[in-house]
């Protein structure tokens, strides 16, 4: 098994240098390993057509991506990066090669030269998976590479049983299809479909939608495949919409042809014109669907991007339940619960190739707490002392306080036997930015040894109050 990498070359690169132009070069990581072209002197259009290859002990991960950096080589100082992408390898399922044609993701200093979108990298993909003889193969003495055709389906792509997102530096991979959640990989044999029409029905269930972009929105849920859409109905002036409504498509095509189809998800804002009135969009091909785990992605949250220029960042996040379903496969359930405030979204969350979030820490510095209630009757204390739970007979309450942010806790230690405790500690809930999430919540507890801990108080603060 091997993955090729071919850099080609790269058009109208934008040009940051003050004298002269930059000096390109790329740099390829993938499953730990790195590749580095050759650097083009004072070029916006270098030619590089520099070939890489991995040689592969496991096969491709749908949630595993080639990461894709352009710098600029200086003789003085450090390099600078002139963009990047993130290339889910997904896309290459049921193809032996692929041709692309990126648009990076700028850095700073590169979106800030007029023109700088007209830039492409052009780049070959080529995966060969496990060599799998046929049974005339095998006759002739030959090896055959898996087309899904064979007995027992296509080992090609494995799953880790929900699509991972956690990258290095980061935390997530990115990619159409890919989210976080992590787990043992294991392998999933994708069943035999034959290669005629067979009726295949996808189906969309749309729950709910958070933080999306704009004042008084009354936002509607377009999906389109092919041809054909679907929309949900509207809902008036707000930005954390529910919807709880199911969208279903009917095909009867080949499953090779179905399978490079891509669902265009739009969230709309029905009090803007046509032309304008897109908040943010995602788009999945339904191959990367089917060959999840039950085919289906339950309760996913989407991050919603531009639909012009998705590296601008997040314009809203939407959850729904997306199925593929065949002959004879039997629909998952969708509860149709709103997700809690609290909810870990950073493990259930797909982005778009190319797309990052920003890791970001919430800092939150506990000091003292005065005039806390009493919290264990006093018969219990005689039950402390015997544990040696604090030291003699107190205000009967042992006090800390927990933070939560972002499905995330972390508490201070325990102070026995004071209504008026002093912690003076920090404590970090790290997380990616932006959060869907808004608020941060702070509880007071009683440590009890002989039950279940008791809620003293609690309060929100909105991250937005914060940040």
């Amino acid at each position: 098994m091997s993955l090729r990498v071919t850099v080609k070359n790269a058009k109208d690169l934008p040009n940051f240098e003050s004298i002269g132009k930059i000096d390109p070069y790329v740099v390829l990581k993938f499953r730990g390993l790195e590749k580095v072209t050759k650097t083009i002197d004072n070029d916006l259009n270098p030619e590089w057509n520099e070939q890489f290859e991995w040689t592969l002990q496991s096969p491709l991960n749908p949630s595993e991506v080639v990461q894709i950096e352009v710098f600029d080589h200086e003789n003085v100082g450090s390099n600078r990066l002139v963009g990047n992408f993130d290339y889910a390898v997904s896309q290459l399922w049921g193809q032996k090669e692929k041709n692309e044609s990126l648009k990076l993701n700028p850095s700073k200093k590169a979106r800030a030269v007029k023109g700088w979108d007209k830039h492409r990298l052009n780049v070959e993909f080529v995966y060969t998976p496990l060599s799998k003889a046929t049974p005339q193969q095998k006759a002739q003495g030959g090896n055959g590479v898996p087309t899904g055709d064979e007995e027992g389906g296509d080992e090609s792509f494995v799953s880790d049983g929900g699509v991972d997102g956690v990258d290095g530096e980061e935390g997530y991979a990115e990619g159409v299809g890919n989210s976080a959640g992590g787990g043992k990989k294991k392998r999933v044999r994708h069943p035999k479909l034959p290669d005629k029409p067979t009726d295949f029905q996808i189906r969309i269930h749309v729950l709910e939608g958070r933080k999306l972009e704009g004042n008084n929105v009354s936002p509607v849920v377009k999906v389109s495949c092919g041809n054909e859409f679907h929309k949900t109905s509207s809902r008036k002036g707000t930005n954390n919409p529910v919807f709880d409504e199911t969208l279903i498509f009917n095909f009867k095509e080949r499953p090779v042809e179905l399978f490079e189809k891509n669902l265009e998800i739009k969230v709309m804002d029905t009090e803007k014109k046509i032309r304008d009135n897109v908040i943010g969009m995602f788009n999945i091909d339904i191959g990367t669907i089917y060959y999840e785990p039950k085919h289906s992605f339950i309760h996913k949250w989407l991050l919603l991007t531009d639909a012009d220029d998705p590296s601008v960042g997040a314009r809203g996040f939407l959850k729904l339940s997306l199925s593929v379903l065949g002959p004879e496969d039997d629909p998952v359930p969708s509860s149709s619960d709103v997700s809690p405030d609290d909810v870990d979204i950073e493990s259930n969350l797909l982005r778009p190739s190319g797309v990052r979030l920003q890791a970001a820490t919430i800092i939150v510095k506990v000091y003292s707490a005065e005039d806390l209630p009493q919290m264990d009757p006093g018969y219990l204390q005689n039950f402390k002392s015997l544990l040696h739970i604090g030291s003699g007979q107190k205000e009967l309450v042992d006090p800390y306080a927990v933070v939560s942010f972002a499905g995330h806790s972390e508490h201070t230690e325990v102070k026995w036997n004071t209504q008026t405790p002093n912690w003076n500690e920090q404590i970090n809930i790290g997380f990616r930015f932006p959060s869907i999430c808004e608020r941060v919540r702070i509880q007071l507890k009683d440590k009890d040894k002989l039950n279940a801990d008791d809620f003293i108080g609690t309060c929100f603060i909105n991250q937005s109050e914060i940040s």
